[in-house]
């Protein structure tokens, strides 16, 4: 069984004249460490690596894939919403144990990231 790895970066730059629209980081696979939509920013860059193993063999008479993996993420945005020039940068790593259920795919762990934030996790459903 192989471990599969899952890069992702995801940048939002926002022109100091556009619309007032706003983004969030926080939760699973969004800066783990902070509760679901805790970051509130207008521009953010983002980046993250997945690792995960699947823990269950194939080809057995019920099979229920179950994996455990790890989230190394990192974030950069502005600390006001009206002032680009002072940055913030935040870090989280989170491990969890999943499985693909018949229903959706089930998640389940932790994560600790910058300030010593913490959060723990149980995700049911498709997270994008």
């Amino acid at each position: 069984m192989a471990d599969m790895v899952r890069p992702q970066t995801r940048i939002h730059l926002i022109a100091h004249n556009s619309s007032l629209e706003f983004f969030s980081l926080g939760g699973f696979r969004q800066i783990g460490s902070f509760s679901d939509n805790a970051i509130p920013a207008r521009s953010f860059g983002y980046g993250s690596v997945e690792v995960f193993h699947r823990l269950t063999d194939t080809g057995k008479l019920v099979d229920l894939p179950i994996y455990v993996g790890i989230i190394g993420e990192y974030a950069r945005f502005p600390l006001g919403f009206f002032d680009v020039d002072q940055r913030a940068s935040v870090y989280a790593g989170s491990l969890y144990i999943g499985a693909d259920t018949p229903l959706g795919p089930l998640f389940l762990g932790g994560a600790y990231g910058s300030g010593s934030t913490t959060q723990f996790f149980f995700k049911f459903g498709r997270t994008f």
